[in-house]
């Protein structure tokens, strides 16, 4: 498990998932991307809390949040916004979550990719 910051890591798809991927290279194009970071795991649904990310993360949040606003969870797997399936809304996602919560969701979102509705779309 590791945390992407760097916008060369998130611009590629198969190590930042599609999502992450097209907003780096929206925000590499110009466009307005709000400031992110990636959550990967070692496999497609990893324990992001079993890791030892806590400093990691707490600094990946206080580095494109300083002021304390709350955070969007999102996914970006590899499967969703593909050629051939979207998963659109099929990977949990939370809002407003509070800084020091946002690993505790990140294992959510990673958790939700071996739900049972999700293994039907696939």
């Amino acid at each position: 498990m590791k945390v992407l910051h760097t916008t060369g890591q998130l611009s590629d798809p198969e190590v930042a998932g599609n999502k992450a991927a097209t907003l780096a290279q929206l925000k590499d194009g110009g466009f307005q991307v709000p400031p992110f970071f990636v959550m990967v795991t070692d496999d497609d649904f990893g324990d992001p809390a079993g890791c030892g990310l806590a400093g990691e993360t707490d600094l990946a949040v206080a580095a494109i949040c300083s002021d304390g606003r709350r955070l969007a969870v999102r996914s970006s797997s590899c499967e969703e916004d593909g050629q051939t399936l979207s998963f659109a809304g099929q990977f949990a996602t939370f809002l407003d979550v509070e800084h020091e919560d946002v690993l505790a969701f990140a294992e959510k979102v990673a958790l939700s990719g071996t739900s049972d509705h999700i293994d039907t779309y696939r």
